[in-house]
């Protein structure tokens, strides 16, 4: 969706939109960052949660 609005904007406005693609480029990579953060979180937990039940398992029996 994001990649064809800034297609749209550079086939229509090459002059304004060599202002605006840094900062779109920008934007993008500040995004990528914060979601792989917030994805490597999630899975670091659903780890953890896994080692625990393994381990509650063996205390169990």
């Amino acid at each position: 969706m994001g990649k064809k609005i800034i297609y749209v904007n550079f086939k229509k406005r090459v002059i304004s939109n060599s202002y605006k693609r840094p900062f779109l480029l920008f934007l993008h990579n500040s995004l990528r960052k914060k979601l792989l953060f917030f994805y490597n979180k999630h899975l670091n937990k659903s780890i953890k949660l896994i080692y625990y039940k393994k381990n509650d398992n063996k205390n169990i029996s």
